[in-house]
């Protein structure tokens, strides 16, 4: 296709299952008017409405500790997709601005530099996007499947509430709901954690791309090309800064509520698994949960990584060799590059790999007191 580099239709079907994602959250797949309006709110108040019923059940006299603890784990993973999806229904407008220019980096026109640098990266990108979804949709598939099964074949149940749930309702009815009840806000955090992972790896494929060009100033200082290329770079970077502002709107309140909730699952897990030695299920769930925590951290810490490498890259290039207008504008870039892009939790907890170290080391020292106390 004229105008655009590699990989394009490679990206425009991964992008298609993205939108399919996006619509099932929305329910907006469904042609009658009233879903394409009110789907979102649909599948939010259903969220709302499992989250409040199991967080009743929790309210209700338990038998064991075992009880208390699926029921703390499954409330913390309706927190998280509840989180997910109302971020994800409520900025869609936010979500269609970074998912085009993603589009618009490989629709490359103007700047041979970036270009070359974007053909070397985004086939890779695309390749890994697709093999961390599929880890992604393989564990989520082992864990609510072992965690179902473990809710049937030990009749443990994670939504009792007395005024609803009687002894008179049958074993198999009680089940059936529970099993779809569990099964499908997995289905939907699935859903929303494909979105979410996709725009992320895109930001360090074009971060990747944007610290290549630079590399490359080097050959464009030597042959005095005057092609505006360094003017390029600058705007550039600012879509990315731009971007990455935008994402950060959207995960305001998502990053705070995946960590809350995934130091609970540490804190229960951890200890289910030094009083209960024969809970098999556990594992699955904890490597699906090890895997989601550090997907976000990584992330987190590349991108704080390869937005503060742009100033030195930047100094690292001939610059006195550029005009006084070029050097004027590698000046500005480095200033906008000083500060490093971090994302954080709760407004104040920088997303990287040691709050992936202090998140297991805190849940760690709460499950020894747990221990001491039991």
């Amino acid at each position: 296709m004229n105008g655009q580099v590699y990989f394009y239709e490679d990206y425009l079907a991964l992008r298609e299952v993205i939108n399919k994602c996006r619509r099932i959250l929305t329910l907006s797949f469904i042609s009658h008017n009233m879903f394409q309006k009110y789907g979102k709110f649909v599948v939010i108040g259903f969220l709302s409405f499992v989250t409040l019923f199991n967080a009743l059940s929790m309210s209700q006299s338990k038998e064991n500790s075992l009880n208390i603890c699926m029921n703390i784990l499954v409330l913390s993973g309706f927190i998280q997709v509840l989180s997910k999806v109302y971020a994800i229904v409520t900025n869609e407008e936010n979500l269609n601005n970074i998912l085009e220019w993603i589009k618009d980096l490989h629709t490359i026109l103007i700047c041979d530099l970036v270009k070359h640098a974007a053909e070397n990266h985004l086939g890779r990108f695309i390749r890994l996007v697709k093999n961390i979804s599929l880890i992604l949709v393989v564990l989520y598939f082992a864990t609510n499947l072992s965690v179902s099964l473990y809710l049937i074949a030990t009749d443990t149940r994670v939504f009792e509430f007395s005024l609803i749930v009687t002894d008179k309702v049958p074993y198999i009815i009680i089940h059936i709901s529970q099993f779809l009840f569990v099964t499908m806000p997995s289905h939907l955090l699935t859903l929303s954690d494909l979105v979410l992972i996709h725009v992320s790896l895109y930001f360090l494929a074009s971060l990747n791309i944007l610290l290549d060009s630079i590399k490359n100033l080097k050959k464009l200082s030597a042959n005095r090309k005057k092609d505006g290329s360094i003017r390029y770079l600058q705007i550039y970077h600012l879509e990315i800064i731009r971007n990455l502002q935008l994402f950060n709107r959207t995960l305001n309140y998502v990053l705070t509520a995946q960590f809350s909730t995934i130091f609970f699952w540490f804190i229960v897990m951890f200890y289910m698994i030094g009083i209960f030695k024969d809970m098999l299920f556990i594992y699955p769930v904890l490597t699906a949960v090890f895997f989601q925590l550090s997907t976000f951290c990584f992330f987190g810490e590349l991108i704080f990584g390869k937005t503060e490498s742009v100033s030195t890259q930047l100094y690292l290039t001939n610059w006195y060799e550029f005009s006084r207008e070029e050097k004027m504008i590698v000046s500005m870039m480095m200033m906008m590059s000083h500060k490093s892009f971090t994302f954080k939790a709760a407004g104040m907890y920088d997303v990287n790999l040691m709050m992936l170290v202090q998140i297991l080391k805190i849940a760690f020292s709460y499950c020894t007191i747990l221990f001491s106390l039991t």
